[in-house]
């Protein structure tokens, strides 16, 4: 460490002690700003993050399994229809029933796609901002 001995006897090097010490506090420093940029940037990218097409189908799919026949489920959706306002998206077309695959458009270039097992007759239409769907 930053100890040496002069005639026998360990006397302590201030010098030396300092100088590790300097070492010791950049690397500490260089440590706590690479973490804090790290985390800001990891917490950016997840804040800015919106829901993807597939996975919005996936969701509504889960809830359209789980339902029983004759219920009507009636989701926000202020989100969606934001998002596809943003990209002058219809609302008839951000979710739709195709076969028995829910299908979600949230921009122009992708749409999501999900199939769902139920047998029963699925109809999607919007109410202001929300999204009703009907189990058949």
């Amino acid at each position: 460490m930053g100890w040496s001995a002069r005639n026998g006897i360990y006397c302590l090097n201030l010098k030396m002690l300092k100088n590790k010490k300097s070492e010791i506090l950049e690397e500490e420093i260089i440590y706590i700003i690479l973490t804090v940029v790290f985390f800001s940037l990891l917490a950016f990218f997840l804040l800015r993050s919106n829901p993807s097409s597939e996975n919005v189908a996936k969701q509504i799919v889960l809830v359209i399994d789980a339902s029983k026949p004759e219920t009507k489920i009636v989701l926000n959706a202020d989100k969606l229809v934001e998002m596809a306002e943003e990209k002058k998206i219809a609302r008839e077309s951000i979710v739709r029933i195709e076969g028995n695959q829910v299908v979600v458009r949230l921009s122009d270039k992708n749409e999501g796609k999900y199939s769902f097992f139920t047998r029963a007759e699925v109809k999607t239409y919007f109410e202001g901002n929300n999204l009703v769907v009907e189990v058949k």
